[in-house]
């Protein structure tokens, strides 16, 4: 296993590791979406390492956490940037319905 592979399955590791901490989360979020925006062998290995479903569920957990949300989504962007099996892996994982969620649950300004 390649060495940023290692990194990313670490990263994914924790988040699945501890899913009601929001900090946790936050911090892992942006940790994969750094490894994800650094090439398309990055978004390929993160997306294999569980890491879009792991963003999900992060934004799943934490709806009120607009850091949490920031975060699990710019994973989300970083990888659905890549080639069509990373897009359909970001969809296939509710990616979208979470984004869609996530724009509703906001209130709205009048």
């Amino acid at each position: 296993m390649a060495a940023m592979e290692c990194g990313v399955s670490a990263a994914v590791a924790k988040l699945r590791a501890h899913p009601s901490d929001a900090a946790v989360q936050r911090s892992g979020c942006l940790e994969v979406a750094a490894i994800a925006q650094c090439d398309d062998e990055s978004k390929r290995a993160v997306v294999d390492a569980g890491g879009v479903a792991a963003a999900v569920a992060a934004l799943q957990q934490h709806p009120s956490d607009m850091k949490a949300q920031l975060h699990g989504f710019l994973l989300l962007l970083a990888v659905a940037e890549g080639d069509d099996a990373c897009k359909r892996a970001v969809v296939d994982a509710g990616g979208v319905a979470s984004f869609v969620a996530a724009v509703r649950a906001q209130p709205r300004n009048r």
